[in-house]
């Protein structure tokens, strides 16, 4: 399975990105809601099969994305490959957005539905994560190695943290998000972070 980094918006690349690839998984900041209305029909029209999908990231209009071909719905649990899928992150930038326009109030989700997620995380065991965010310890990792970018701590991330401080180790965590490449081995799990446009090619 292809999986990949941020888009935002950048759709005839993605065509680019997906060709070759039986099945892939866009780890999110597609660009759902930014897209105009030629961009969007084509991009509805390359997940149209249902082998090429997305999650949500904080640059995508949760309530549209719904509404699109490909999307992979918060806390989808795929049994037969052992995946579990969340979107949404905490926008840096929201106060210079305008709201239901370029930003959304709920791009990430509840205390309530992350906790309610880290128990289905549980429950399911999942052998490989994909998520848009990070949990923040990955995120420290990465702003250790000199990237330059600034931490701080967001509902989702620290969600995430908790989730990799279960019991339950997945082997692979990938996301984006953050525009800087990581592959490295943290506390047993494999963390993979796809920079913008960039893309792997796993065995799951």
């Amino acid at each position: 399975m292809r999986f990949i980094g941020d888009i935002h918006g950048a759709i005839y690349n993605y065509e680019r990105i997906i060709n070759g690839a039986t099945e892939s998984v866009q780890v999110g900041d597609f660009g759902v809601g930014f897209l105009n209305k030629v961009e969007q029909d084509f991009a509805d029209s390359l997940h149209a099969d249902g082998r090429h999908k997305f999650i949500r990231g904080n640059h995508d209009d949760p309530a549209f994305c719904k509404e699109r071909p490909g999307y992979i719905e918060d806390g989808t649990f795929d049994e037969e490959r052992s995946i579990m899928y969340i979107g949404g992150a905490w926008s840096i930038d929201w106060q210079k957005r305008t709201p239901g326009y370029s930003w959304w109030f709920d791009e990430e989700l509840s205390d309530e539905e992350l906790g309610l997620l880290q128990a289905e995380f549980m429950l399911n065991k999942p052998r490989v994560m994909v998520t848009h965010d990070a949990p923040t310890s990955a995120i420290w990792k990465m702003l250790l190695e000199g990237t330059g970018k600034h931490q701080y701590k967001t509902r989702t991330a620290e969600a995430f943290e908790a989730f990799k401080n279960c019991a339950h180790k997945p082997e692979i965590w990938l996301f984006g998000h953050w525009h800087v490449p990581l592959d490295e081995v943290i506390d047993g799990t494999r963390f993979i972070c796809l920079d913008i446009d960039k893309h792997i090619d796993l065995e799951v």
